[in-house]
């Protein structure tokens, strides 16, 4: 008789703050997206699995001003398992934000005035926020952190466990989960892939026709083994400004068997080879039946693919301008595919400035780069044509050393222009013009003064240009072939003999290995005359002498004043003696 008394009496003085335990504070919206105050509210759960909690006279206080919770007409009875909303007393002649996110399932409830707390909830600092029910009991206390983005709550992880600050996080989702679980309320079964856990070799200029190698963590978020198949896929989207391509475009898929333990991982790879040029966006993406989140299902990274074969060429510059005239380089594409120009770079020995959005230069094509857009009252240029970029390097008036530089850092053009390129011209401000893009930039003859009667030609071909023609009627020999430069005094050089139908030229003879190295530079911008024999020692550059085998011995002739261009590869043997 004792006990059961005793027992009768544990449950009139406890049974009231038991109830009371079982609704807690799971989510908090105190920064909305835009200035909608009243679109502010609390979320509460009930915990229990069997108890109902009448809310009536239950208040809400964020330490320095209280609200009493009232119907908004669904009743006050909190039943177990079930959310409840808060919402500011002025939402529901104010906004319409939640009317359809809310689920029926949810109990909507409001403060008994138009604002929570003393004056809303801060975005400045943060407020411990108090639930104290019908007895002025509290039964809740938790200090929300600040510094969440604009519109997504602070939501509890674990919705029966403390209000300490490891046990909240940010949300997911923007706008918040207003009576419905959270987003970052941990699954039975969830896996998970992120932008993170994405690597991908190379890294960096990544070049058509090469592969890409990406590999990915598929980690287990869930709170159970995960013992199911697993569908990975990879999908990519070109934006390319050429022409529109399929989106999502699936490239492969791959299907992994696994048995994960929470917060392990598996490693899945796959292997791309970009045909085009442009940015990407790659999406990896993983399927299971067994997974019961797919918020976090997916991982989108971006990707710039570059042509591998860099046909640039500075090709005109404007150093000496009239009054307000900006100064300008002009790029052109001497190619036959369009160049995406995202990271490239403009520099001299002082300034550098880089293009940081998606600009083609398709083939044949001229666009003209410069420091500020007073260039349109100069030339009529089309807006497509005239590139603004910050940082432009100023362009000295009696000289400079102008680089074109790729993603990767390392130039491709070099023009070391000075004022006597212009040929004692500069009276007339003309532009420097490049003979033909083909041409050695380095040296001063392949350049001139503008001939156009506006003294310049941007965006358009160059008055000075000079059309290259190729003729095959080059004859090339190396004797002897195979040679053996061991050093016995024997066949030791091979003679590289050319005959040209030009009566002259410049004359440059290369030689690259069978994996297309370039190994030795025998002769670069020699003037020639229609016949030209020149030693080759098998050795390279360094003086050193090269193994045995194939190499490939490169002749160009070019004749600046006909413009005639002849280019011949040649095969020779670097042997030993039997």
């Amino acid at each position: 008789m004792i006990t059961y008394l005793y027992k009768i009496c544990l449950n009139i003085l406890f049974f009231p703050f038991f109830v009371s335990a079982q609704i807690v504070f799971s989510e908090v919206m105190y920064n909305v997206q835009g200035a909608d105050y009243q679109d502010e509210y609390i979320e509460l759960f009930n915990l229990s699995e069997v108890e109902t909690v009448d809310l009536s006279g239950w208040k809400f206080s964020d330490s320095s001003g209280t609200d009493l919770l009232v119907s908004a007409g669904s009743g006050m009875q909190l039943a177990p398992r079930q959310f409840a909303v808060i919402l500011d007393g002025s939402y529901f002649e104010n906004s319409s934000r939640y009317d359809d996110v809310i689920p029926e399932s949810a109990l909507i409830i409001k403060i008994d005035n138009n604002s929570l707390g003393s004056n809303g909830l801060s975005n400045s600092k943060p407020e411990t926020l108090l639930l104290m029910n019908s007895a002025g009991d509290t039964v809740q206390i938790y200090q929300y952190s600040i510094g969440n983005e604009e519109g997504y709550p602070d939501e509890k992880i674990l919705l029966g466990g403390g209000n300490g600050a490891e046990n909240w996080a940010d949300g997911l989702l923007l706008g918040g989960t207003p009576g419905f679980r959270n987003s970052v309320t941990p699954w039975e079964f969830d896996l998970a892939i992120s932008e993170s856990s994405v690597e991908y070799h190379p890294s960096i200029m990544i070049k058509t026709d090469n592969t890409v190698h990406f590999s990915a963590a598929v980690r287990n978020s869930g709170m159970q083994v995960f013992d199911d198949s697993v569908c990975v896929r990879l999908f990519v989207d070109m934006y390319d400004g050429v022409e529109p391509q399929e989106p999502n475009r699936e490239i492969a898929n791959q299907a992994v068997q696994t048995s994960l333990p929470p917060t392990e991982i598996f490693i899945i790879e796959f292997d791309w080879a970009p045909q085009r040029a442009g940015i990407y966006q790659i999406v990896l993406q993983i399927e299971s039946d067994s997974d019961q989140n797919q918020l976090n299902n997916r991982a989108l990274i971006t990707v710039v693919v570059y042509e591998s074969e860099e046909t640039f060429a500075i090709n005109e510059i404007k150093f000496l301008t009239a009054e307000d005239e900006p100064e300008w380089i002009e790029l052109y594409n001497y190619g036959s595919k369009p160049l995406n120009l995202i990271g490239w770079g403009i520099a001299d020995a002082v300034d550098t400035c880089h293009i940081d959005s998606l600009i083609y230069l398709f083939p044949g094509q001229y666009k003209v780069f410069a420091a500020d857009s007073g260039l349109e009252r100069f030339y009529p240029l089309e807006d497509s044509l005239r590139i603004i970029l910050k940082g432009f390097p100023t362009l000295n008036n009696n000289g400079d050393v102008l680089y074109l530089l790729n993603p990767g850092g390392g130039w491709v053009e070099q023009v070391p222009y000075e004022k006597n390129w212009l040929e004692g011209e500069e009276w007339r401000i003309p532009s420097l013009e490049r003979i033909n893009p083909l041409l050695d930039c380095r040296r001063a003859e392949n350049w001139g003064p503008c001939t156009a009667s506006e003294a310049a030609t941007p965006g358009t071909q160059n008055a000075l240009f000079t059309a290259i023609e190729k003729n095959s009627d080059l004859k090339f020999f190396c004797n002897p072939d195979p040679f053996s430069p061991d050093g016995d005094g024997f066949e030791d050089y091979t003679i590289i003999q050319l005959q040209s139908p030009l009566h002259s030229g410049r004359l440059r003879i290369q030689i690259f290995d069978i994996n297309g190295h370039r190994v030795r530079t025998i002769r670069d911008n020699v003037f020639a005359g229609s016949s030209y024999s020149v030693p080759w020692d098998g050795k390279n550059d360094s003086g050193n002498r090269l193994r045995m085998g194939i190499y490939i011995i490169l002749v160009q002739v070019l004749d600046d004043r006909s413009g005639i261009f002849e280019e011949y590869k040649k095969t020779v043997v670097l042997a030993a003696r039997m």
